[in-house]
């Protein structure tokens, strides 16, 4: 089958270090292989549903831009309102070969992209040319955003485990016992800093479906809710819910802070057939 491609906008292009060619069309973000392969889709409605529609391209009321960053290994998606600056990004990983969201604050939206090879390594950065007329950088050392004001801006992040089957099938429940949560961090005198503290919400569900749609809702309601103190590496909590499907979201909101979590183990009894209403 040949997929024909169009560039959406005349910036919706990047090439990676190996030369191969990303290309943001109507239909979702493709790579052309060096020197020049056939399209392959990266992602399109097949992959993410709603990736298209969340993008809603417009080249007549956006700036829509994508750049490729070595050092990280990703690709930037950015399409920024020129009116008042609301943007929507994805970053693609390169090595996982994952999408993820990303939102930042509106005064300075992304309007291009550049990768500077500069002689001096400490200065081969992704540029980000900004609504505000300030280029600036990712740094992976800052704690807080910048919005172009004086006033540190908390960082919002989270990641979504799951949905997992804890059921041994879709017509069985599984009910959990036990949580552990193994905060990131380095040895004693490393190099590498402790998490801060970070936050855990627990969905169950009868479907996956249902684990995204709780997860994002405006005002969520996990079964269990609470907030994992770090340093302290490991928190056992013995927590019991039951359903085929489960989800646990883990993040940090909190100015000033950031966190790391290496991994979560549920321990799993099985809970028989699911009553379905």
């Amino acid at each position: 089958m040949i997929i024909l491609v169009g560039v959406i906008d005349k910036d919706a292009w990047c090439k990676d270090n190996r030369k191969n060619l990303y290309v943001l069309d109507v239909n979702g973000l493709y790579r052309i292989p060096y020197p020049l392969g056939r399209a392959e889709a990266l992602v399109d409605e097949d992959v993410m549903p709603t990736f298209t529609d969340d993008l809603n391209l417009n080249p007549q009321t956006q700036r829509i831009t994508l750049g490729f960053d070595p050092g990280r290994k990703q690709i930037l998606i950015s399409v920024s309102n020129i009116q008042d600056g609301t943007n929507t990004n994805y970053i693609y990983d390169l090595v996982t070969q994952g999408f993820f969201p990303e939102k930042y604050p509106d005064d300075c939206s992304p309007y291009s992209l550049h990768f500077y090879n500069a002689d001096e390594p400490e200065y081969r950065q992704l540029l980000v040319g900004c609504s505000d007329g300030y280029l600036r950088i990712f740094d992976d050392s800052a704690k807080n955003d910048d919005d172009g004001t004086a006033v540190p801006v908390a960082i919002d992040s989270y990641v979504l485990l799951g949905p997992t089957q804890i059921g041994r099938n879709v017509d069985t429940d599984g009910k959990t016992r036990e949580f552990t949560f193994l905060t990131a961090g380095g040895a004693a005198g490393g190099s590498i800093g402790d998490s801060s503290d970070l936050d855990y919400e627990i969905f169950f569900a009868d479907n996956a479906e249902e684990i995204i749609e709780m997860q994002e809702a405006a005002e969520r309601d996990p079964l269990f809710e609470d907030t994992v103190s770090a340093p302290g590496r490991s928190y056992r909590e013995t927590l019991k819910g039951s359903g085929v499907f489960m989800g646990v979201r883990i993040g940090n909101e909190t100015a000033g802070e950031t966190w790391g979590i290496e991994r979560v183990t549920v321990e799993v009894d099985d809970a028989g057939r699911t009553k379905k209403l």
